[in-house]
């Protein structure tokens, strides 16, 4: 009976994406979503503090700032 070589795996390494936005579909669909998105890095700023204190008002042109930085 002939013998089965074992057949090696090539693995990737995982791909890194930008943290910018590349194509006009993407930005669109990111741009609708931005209300979303602050709310969620807002809240999460507040989760992150032990979900005490801070002012919400900060906290969402925080995320807000943050966002922005990420599409341009």
């Amino acid at each position: 009976m002939p013998r089965k070589q074992a057949i090696a795996k090539e693995t990737t390494p995982p791909v890194k994406r930008s943290p910018r936005v590349k194509s006009a579909k993407h930005r669109s669909a990111s741009v609708e979503n931005i209300p979303e998105t602050i709310a969620a890095v807002a809240y999460g700023y507040w989760e992150a503090r032990g979900q005490q204190g801070g002012d919400p008002l900060e906290d969402w042109l925080r995320a807000e700032n943050e966002i922005r930085n990420r599409i341009q």
